[in-house]
């Protein structure tokens, strides 16, 4: 099978992946709807006395869609744990390219979506139930009223897109974790992810101050977007990146990781395929 991509060839290979896998991936939406409905739940339920925890959704959104896309990514290639049934994937009459986008379908493109559904469902739901059965305390003067109306969270938030970002790669290198691992990849992965950027910031954050003769101290975690001058008693000035380089950066750095790793997959899995 040479990699020249067919549309229609594409399709049925969603048509067969999307029949077989159907039922499980909609017991993972169901699921992830019913524990996000309990602990957002759990949580209305403890202040219905007292302020909406506006930042609470926004926490959920961030720990739900960094893990369910690592672990959902983590365990795409699953079926290779089975030698008989990755000898029958990989013997597919599909191209690498098409095969890769298939993975980057439903690792990138359904998840989310469906995570994002669910996650406004939920969050419309809660901050419905919360202004209904809510307890207004007697003494709130005017100007904090609104502090006691919930509101659903604003997807625009840029806690909110910059997780989205980080939620991304993670489950882009989960997802080459998957066919790098063939058992306990998310375990595996998870763990190279946490010492490799550990290591990362920590370089980082030696290598700037060894920059400096003087008392100094790096703001930024993969890379550098400030650096104060003097002790904390005695600081002399605060050097940041220009505006311009910082707003590169961001983009330009996740960027490269993202299609760094999913270049990276589709060799892995021509590996495997030859």
């Amino acid at each position: 099978m040479n990699d020249t991509f067919s549309f229609l060839r594409f399709g049925l290979l969603i048509k067969k992946f999307t029949k077989e896998h159907a039922v499980t991936y909609l017991l993972y939406a169901a699921a992830a709807f019913g524990i996000l409905f309990l602990i957002y739940g759990l949580t209305v339920l403890g202040v219905l006395h007292g302020r909406f925890p506006q930042d609470a959704a926004v926490i959920y959104f961030m720990g739900g869609s960094i893990f369910g896309s690592c672990l959902f990514s983590a365990a795409f290639y699953g079926f290779f744990q089975n030698h008989a049934k990755g000898v029958q994937y990989l013997n597919l009459p599909a191209s690498h390219t098409e095969k890769l986008l298939l993975g980057f379908l439903f690792t990138q493109v359904i998840f989310f979506i469906s995570f994002v559904a669910v996650f406004f469902l939920v969050d419309q739901v809660m901050c419905g139930l919360y202004n209904q059965f809510h307890i207004m305390p007697t003494n709130v003067t005017p100007e904090y009223i609104p502090l006691y109306h919930a509101k659903p969270m604003n997807f625009g938030d840029p806690m909110v897109t910059g997780s989205f970002t980080v939620a991304l790669i993670l489950s882009a290198i989960c997802h080459l974790g998957s066919l790098g691992f063939e058992k306990h990849a998310f375990v595996k992965t998870a763990l190279l992810i946490l010492v490799i950027g550990a290591v990362l910031m920590y370089a980082n954050f030696f290598f700037m101050r060894s920059m400096i003769p003087e008392e100094s101290m790096p703001g930024g975690m993969f890379y550098s977007k400030s650096l104060r001058i003097g002790a904390n008693d005695a600081i002399k000035g605060i050097v940041f990146l220009p505006k311009s380089w910082t707003s590169f950066l961001y983009w330009f750095i996740p960027g490269m990781l993202y299609l760094l790793f999913w270049l990276s997959a589709y060799f892995k899995l021509k590996e495997k395929q030859i």
